[in-house]
């Protein structure tokens, strides 16, 4: 068996790539699954504009969506809290398994092939001829397939095969835990809880889908956290049970989002994208949104790289993707490392000093879930100015801790 661009992996990133690689090349996605979209490993909560970058028809993405966000609310681990809220939709509540599946519905309406329940199991690169090729072994529904492919997409995750054949891996790794649960909270905006008490590194979060069940959850850095997510969690969801919010569970889920993408992301003939790249918003973890715009980038330059000798397209591939959202993600990595290091009163300190009505408006009409530092950069600027702010600011910059 053998393709022009074969995509490891059917979800966002590698859908969209399969769906612009096969307008032009002959395309296969190996999925180690039975059902795209399954097992779900994602809060799914996507911006606007992430909406849009799939591609979906209106009616397809309907069908997705849960409800829709117009802000959040942030609570500090002792200081009252901020809210955050524009008066348009700002992000949908999506079924993921849903809107996986559609992808790869357009994908494959699109000329791609998928190749289900298929795991590789091994890569290596041989000359054949003229030209060298991906050789990838795959155990599909129990038998052993060899599939070549002039261009290889590694579409498989945080610690899928093509991230290891290269020899490559995040600089961080977040745990993640979340369910599903009946919860009293207002149904417009997203709840995010803040300090290392509550989730090491991160932050927790109930994400409303409707009137009566929110997701709620965590992420913690394993960098510098001692604590299991699920013991976090269960303390968590005790803490809202005593405020009289939360009742009872489902659907729990667990999973991980890589942060900090390796120095490369291409090799002769191979590109990683979505998670695999890490191609994840630091500050949130969010990583569609970014995954589907890189991978509709590979998938372009893997039907070019085809046609040309030298594979001029896949080697421009690390530098168009960063020139994009590079600075977004090394601004969101430099925030991280401040975070990873803040005690609780840290945070109090910081949302104390962002807490004016004025400003939250600004914020409120000027962020962007997407591009961050329209937001960032001025929550910084104001945290310079104000004394003791500047101060928190400089400790955490000496701070020492285990990375």
């Amino acid at each position: 068996m053998e393709y022009d661009v074969v995509v490891v992996g059917g979800g966002p990133a590698g859908c969209l790539a399969a769906k612009y690689a096969a307008e032009h090349a002959s395309t296969l996605v190996v999925e180690e699954h039975a059902k795209i979209g399954e097992p779900i490993q994602c809060a799914g909560l996507i911006s606007v504009r992430a909406a849009a970058e799939s591609e979906l028809p209106r009616s397809k993405f309907k069908r997705c969506v849960c409800n829709e966000v117009r802000g959040a609310i942030f609570h500090p681990p002792s200081f009252e809290p901020l809210m955050i809220e524009g008066q348009e939709t700002k992000a949908f509540v999506i079924k993921r398994d849903i809107f996986d599946a559609a992808l790869a519905e357009e994908a494959a309406r699109g000329g791609a092939d998928f190749l289900m329940r298929s795991k590789i199991v091994g890569i290596k690169q041989k000359r054949v001829g003229s030209e060298t090729l991906n050789e990838l072994k795959v155990v599909s529904n129990g038998k052993e397939l060899k599939i070549k492919a002039r261009v290889l997409i590694g579409a498989d995750g945080a610690s899928g095969i093509t991230q290891r054949f290269l020899g490559l891996r995040p600089r961080r790794l977040l745990s993640c835990v979340q369910v599903s649960g009946i919860y009293s909270g207002d149904t417009d905006l997203v709840e995010l809880f803040f300090g290392k008490s509550v989730a090491p590194g991160f932050f927790a979060w109930a994400i409303p889908v409707d009137e009566k069940v929110a997701r709620l959850g965590l992420c913690i850095d394993t960098a510098v956290s001692t604590c299991k997510p699920l013991q976090l969690l269960g303390t968590f969801l005790e803490r809202l049970k005593k405020e009289d919010k939360f009742k009872s569970s489902f659907d729990f889920l667990t999973g991980v989002i890589p942060l900090g993408p390796p120095k490369r992301t291409a090799a002769p003939l191979v590109m990683l994208v979505g998670d695999a790249a890490a191609q994840v918003k630091p500050v949130t973890g969010g990583g569609v949104y970014y995954g589907m715009k890189c991978g509709k980038l590979a998938g372009r330059l893997a039907a070019r790289a085809v046609k040309e000798e030298h594979n001029r397209g896949v080697s421009r591939y690390d530098k168009l993707w960063r020139r994009e959202i590079g600075r977004e993600i090394r601004l969101g990595m430099l925030l991280h490392e401040l975070r990873c290091r803040m005690e609780d009163k840290d945070f109090d300190a910081v949302f104390r000093a962002l807490a004016d009505e004025e400003f939250l408006k600004t914020i409120a009409r000027r962020g962007d879930m997407d591009y961050q530092s329209s937001a960032l950069l001025p929550a910084v600027r104001r945290l310079l100015v104000q004394p003791q702010t500047l101060a928190l600011l400089s400790k955490l910059l000496m701070k020492k801790h285990k990375l």
